[in-house]
């Protein structure tokens, strides 16, 4: 049998390899590997106290047990399925597995309708192209383009267009678990979302629910009528790298353990959310109509958030630690879901149009790690820190704009001798702002030649920026997400 590599073309391939070895379980530590742009992922070990990441070796995929193949020009309803005799649609492909199965779907230039994969070992593979799906179907009641309710499925290289169904909550992409059966290692990879965009109420465009050690890696999210990509309901282990999210009504990004479900320990629903690994992401123009910060965290736990760009002209906040509001409508004062332990190192947060903070730390939101980040801000505060918050954090070798303003435990708007007299920013560096990136205004968030970032910044081990380039490339890592060459 033909390897997959000599199925896939090479640059598929290479961008589908993982950080996952086959033994990961919802109960395995994180998983950190750090990504440098189009190469074979490296592993690295953060430095930081507060790290107990384990490093594990990416593995190629496995040779699958039977292939498929789809086209929906020249494949006929009674065909076998083969390269030369394919099917017309995934679905029949689909009612055909036997074992691990890869499916391959050409582009033929013709859009295909979606499916709903209820079987574990699946790969379905777009080739020759990267094919459209812009039809939907209903999985367990929902409007979706691919849906996977089993283990160890992988969708790859496809454009999922629900832009022609306002109002209709039309996902591109959900992984779907259930309390009683939860999913795991599923990957999406180079998958492209586009949503009806802002104005009508609807879902978010990419989600997962219960699946873990889950991944949505090289693609993008744009014009969701809710979140881009949002992860919910109590699964460790997320990956999600490498993506452009734009144009979200609600949350660019939101991982949220919906601590309302918390089952009293008795189950899996144990209101959190942790092990994840966010980095490298670009998002922009985030909760332009429902609100919501950017990258929107509600009782995240144990994760590891580095090397994302946020900005945009029209959005609310950039990043949020929170509860959602468990402490105050769920059960008053109990702060235990709030977000903890949690790492941010080498993000680029400009704000200056957000109507909300830079970065809040709220609803017992502890130990949180926040270094070697540039936060820009205008008329808001950079960082906002509620008193069931002040306890355990390491805020330390960011860069601000010269009168940057920020929030104390008692909700007052206090200067950076203030916010330094608290114990944060011993090391920050202050500057005005039209010398720290090379063209901000067309969206360029690389530093500047001379730019106060560079070489500013604390070693924690994050081997590699933004744009694929390593670090440190100098005598100290640079401040935010690029490291200057």
């Amino acid at each position: 049998m033909s390897p997959i590599r000599r199925r896939i073309p090479a640059s598929i391939a290479l961008a589908f390899v993982l950080g996952l070895g086959p033994g990961c379980s919802k109960d395995a530590d994180p998983v950190d590997t750090q990504d440098t742009g189009t190469e074979t992922s490296t592993p690295t070990t953060d430095t930081t106290d507060t790290d107990t990441t384990p490093t594990t070796t990416p593995t190629e995929l496995p040779d699958p047990d039977s292939e498929l193949w789809v086209d929906n020009v020249a494949g006929q309803p009674g065909a076998t399925g083969a390269e030369d005799d394919p099917f017309p649609t995934i679905a029949l492909a689909l009612e055909n597995l036997d074992g691990l199965t890869y499916i391959y779907v050409r582009d033929t230039g013709s859009s295909y309708e979606g499916a709903c994969v209820w079987d574990s070992d699946v790969g379905i593979f777009g080739v020759d192209g990267r094919p459209v799906i812009d039809q939907y179907v209903t999985c367990d009641g929902r409007n979706v383009l691919l849906f996977s309710r089993g283990d160890d499925v992988r969708f790859d290289n496809f454009t999922v267009d629900a832009s022609a169904f306002p109002g209709e909550s039309v996902r591109a992409l959900v992984f779907s678990g259930l309390p009683d059966a939860p999913m795991y290692r599923n990957v999406g990879n180079q998958i492209h979302g586009i949503g009806p965009g802002f104005g009508i109420p609807g879902r978010s465009l990419i989600s997962s629910s219960l699946c873990y050690d889950c991944i949505f890696q090289n693609g993008s999210s744009t014009g969701a009528e809710e979140h881009g990509i949002y992860w919910t309901n109590h699964q460790d282990g997320s990956i999600i790298r490498n993506n452009t999210v734009s144009n979200a009504d609600g949350a660019c990004i939101q991982l949220n353990s919906d601590p309302e479900t918390y089952d009293g320990g008795v189950g899996i629903e144990d209101g959190v959310m942790s092990g994840s690994l966010v980095e490298n992401n670009v998002l922009i123009d985030c909760g332009t109509g429902n609100g919501g910060a950017a990258l929107n965290l509600a009782g995240v736990h144990d994760s590891i958030f580095r090397n994302n760009l946020i900005y945009g002209t029209d959005f609310t906040g950039g990043i949020a630690q929170w509860d959602d509001g468990y402490s105050d409508w769920g059960d008053y004062g109990n702060f235990d879901f709030g977000c903890k332990d949690n790492q941010f190192l080498h993000n680029t947060i400009d704000c200056r149009d957000c109507d909300r903070h830079a970065m809040s730390f709220r609803n017992g939101s502890t130990g949180t790690v926040f270094q070697n980040n540039i936060v820009i801000t205008d008329s808001r505060d950079a960082l906002g820190v509620d008193v069931e918050s002040d306890s355990g954090l390491q805020i330390d070798y960011n860069l601000y704009l010269d009168g940057t303003l920020f929030e104390d435990p008692d909700e007052d708007w206090i200067d950076p001798g203030e916010w330094q007299a608290l114990g944060h920013d011993a090391n920050a560096v202050f500057s005005s702002f039209d010398v720290i990136f090379s063209d901000a205004s067309a969206g360029d968030y690389t530093l500047a030649n001379g730019s106060p970032a560079i070489d500013a910044g604390a070693d924690h081990g994050v081997l590699g920026d933004l744009g694929g380039d390593s670090r440190p490339a100098g005598a100290a890592p640079d401040i935010g997400a690029y490291e200057a060459q």
